[in-house]
């Protein structure tokens, strides 16, 4: 066979089973491709376009490297293969962690940051996530406020993991993020 014209040449190919030498998931996936390179770039990222000749860079080790950690804080979390960690992130490094290492602990469900409140608590319910990842309150996103809105709706949700963007300011952005999210603590958990 020498191509997939129909559906016919799909079955055909389910029939014959999975090649022995294909990975099993993603995650040995970008194993086997840090194996072959592991110096070769594999992730970059800026914040703004006016970043984009200081990107910070990811080898394809520092990247297995991360997504292991991310995979092993979920482990430790008690995610298991049929536990369901949802994650309302932008596109951020830490995203790319929590997709690769979620589907090595378990089951990845991505929610649309730009969804309003109830959408995202619904969603929330549907897979009955047990661990949700998504920003720490930070100035000009309103991410924690969409969020921190629809926890008390999910029954299911045990565990919550906040990434913080104030790591990735500079300076005065850093000190504002930083009195943002201890006055969002204090509001939450009382003073101390």
């Amino acid at each position: 066979m020498t191509g997939v014209a129909n559906v016919h040449d799909v079955l055909a190919i389910e029939t014959k089973g999975q090649p022995a030498d294909l990975p099993s998931g993603t995650y040995e996936m970008i194993c086997r491709g840090a194996a072959l390179n592991p110096s070769a770039p594999a992730l970059s990222f800026f914040a703004t376009a006016d970043d984009y000749r200081n990107a910070e860079c990811w080898t394809y080790s520092e990247l297995v490297h991360d997504v292991t950690r991310t995979a092993n804080m979920l482990a430790r979390l008690g995610v298991q293969r049929d536990s369901v960690v949802a994650y309302v992130l932008p596109n951020l490094p830490e995203t790319h962690f929590v997709i690769w290492g979620g589907e090595a602990a378990g089951i990845v469900c991505a929610i649309n940051p730009l969804l309003e409140s109830e959408a995202i608590g619904e969603l929330l319910n549907a897979s009955c996530a047990s661990v949700l990842i998504t920003l720490a309150p930070f100035p000009g996103t309103d991410l924690w406020q969409k969020v921190q809105a629809v926890l008390h709706k999910a029954p299911c949700l045990q565990e919550l993991v906040l990434v913080n963007l104030a790591d990735r300011m500079p300076g005065e952005k850093r000190f504002a993020a930083r009195m943002l999210q201890h006055g969002e603590c204090s509001r939450l958990h009382g003073p101390g």
